[in-house]
């Protein structure tokens, strides 16, 4: 099976051969891909052929093309996020409205689900360098007017250990 003998020889003082073998024969089959829909998840797992989850993700299991060829993945229809990454911002609830600062945008994912939702705000992330790998995702779905590039936010113990920050009401963030 494709697997290097060092790591098979890992695998099976760890776990015995016979479970070493079920991993490596788990990795030559591709994984599901899960999506958030912008709008309508039905009919997103329409045109995909996609299965709607239970928390309204989809999962699209095996697929024909690459994902960048898929159909909506230009106009923004859909985004790439695992299902459970998708949680946080769907507990929120009804965010229309709500001043938003995402202050760990990468890849964009919550950021553009709150922005899908009618929050408006602003996405950037910890350290110095280009903005956060979300600028795509975000663009994409063209998200409400307040969409813009943001800086880099600096390293700090509040910055680096948060995994998004929300707030409801007049949260200024024309400063960040």
């Amino acid at each position: 099976l494709n697997t290097p003998d060092w790591l098979w020889q890992s695998w099976t003082a760890a776990y015995g051969s016979d479970t070493c073998r079920r991993i490596a024969e788990a990795h030559l089959h591709e994984p599901p891909l899960d999506l958030t829909a912008r709008g309508d998840p039905m009919a997103v797992a329409d045109r995909l052929g996609a299965e709607v989850l239970p928390t309204g993700s989809l999962r699209l299991h095996g697929r024909d093309a690459p994902v960048v060829a898929l159909p909506g993945f230009t106009a923004g229809d859909w985004w790439i996020q695992d299902a459970a990454a998708a949680l946080p911002a769907r507990l929120l609830g009804d965010i229309r409205g709500w001043r938003v600062i995402d202050l760990c945008a990468a890849p964009g994912g919550k950021t553009a689900q709150l922005a899908a939702g009618g929050a408006r705000g602003t996405a950037g992330g910890p350290g110095p360098g280009p903005p956060a790998r979300g600028c795509g995702t975000i663009a994409r779905g063209r998200p409400p007017a307040h969409r813009r590039h943001t800086p880099r936010l600096p390293a700090g113990p509040a910055v680096t250990g948060a995994a998004g920050v929300v707030a409801r009401g007049d949260l200024d963030t024309s400063s960040v």
